[in-house]
């Protein structure tokens, strides 16, 4: 397991090329799900320029506060982000 932040994109190349499966933590606040769209793009790029066959497992979202409206918000948007893969 590894853990980079997204700002490292030079790593993140390298990570994605070197694994099989990636399980992307995301925090539920507005910023970091934004950031999963270009991180799901840049992942496809990769795949496609390197020829690998890394699989995303899924998106695990981190920092869950339950019964809280804007929780529940940002998930139907992590949602939406998923289904566009």
């Amino acid at each position: 397991m590894v853990d980079t932040p997204p700002s490292m994109i030079y790593f993140i190349k390298e990570i994605i090329v070197t694994s099989d499966y990636l399980i992307i933590p995301v925090a539920l606040e507005f910023i970091p799900v934004n950031s999963t769209k270009n991180l799901l793009k840049t992942i496809e790029d990769v795949k496609k320029e390197s020829e690998t066959n890394v699989e995303v497992l899924g998106i695990l979202p981190t920092k869950y506060i339950e019964n809280s409206e804007r929780t529940k918000e940002i998930l139907k948007m992590l949602d939406k982000i998923k289904g566009k893969k």
